[in-house]
């Protein structure tokens, strides 16, 4: 977990990696040792009066569809907004015969793949890129109608607008340390833009 707060623009993001809780005893522990710790840095980033929101940066949930609701249920008691991405543990591994049916639980609850929102002057693209063809079967890919969408989404703001992006996969080989090559793609339509 990282809390984050941009002075310049006025937010603070709270920002919650890996979640992924499968079993009962994760989702407790969630319950009453980790979102209480939360609460506590909701509390303070209230005193700011900035904008303050929750990212969750995928894995919400370790293969367990039924923990996705739970897990937003628990972050949305907070009375912040709360954002996630998809990551590999929320796709349905039995149903991955087509990668938009595993994703089908997901999207019921979190909504889409891949959307914006607004926090203080800054523009958070959430971004899909999982590619995923079975359990333990996955790529790190943004899909083409991604793409699409993002360069959309980019060419309505001004060339001065903060936008950050955020995904569940590094956005580096973990071997090479270099950008993915669906990274570059990305920083390529966001040139001349504050990122």
């Amino acid at each position: 977990t990282t809390a984050a707060t941009a002075q310049e623009s006025g937010f603070n993001l709270i920002v919650v990696g890996d979640v992924q809780p499968q079993k009962e005893w994760q989702l407790d522990t969630l319950k009453q040792e980790i979102i209480p710790a939360i609460a506590s840095i909701v509390e303070e980033y209230r005193a700011t009066n900035y904008p303050t929101a929750i990212l969750l940066t995928g894995d919400v949930a370790w293969d367990n569809m039924a923990y996705l609701h739970e897990v937003k249920t628990l972050f949305e008691a907070l009375n912040v907004p709360v954002h996630a991405v998809i990551g590999n543990h929320d796709h349905n591994r039995y149903n991955s015969r087509r990668e938009s049916l595993s994703e089908s639980d997901y999207e019921a609850v979190w909504g889409s793949r891949y959307y914006a929102f607004e926090l203080g002057e800054t523009l958070f693209i959430g971004l899909d890129n999982i590619r995923y063809m079975g359990y333990e079967n996955y790529k790190y890919k943004i899909s083409n109608e991604q793409f699409r969408w993002l360069k959309k989404i980019v060419s309505e703001q001004p060339r001065d607008k903060h936008i950050a992006i955020a995904m569940h996969a590094p956005a580096a080989n973990f071997k090479t340390e270099k950008p993915r090559a669906y990274i570059r793609k990305v920083l390529r339509l966001l040139r001349g833009h504050d990122i």
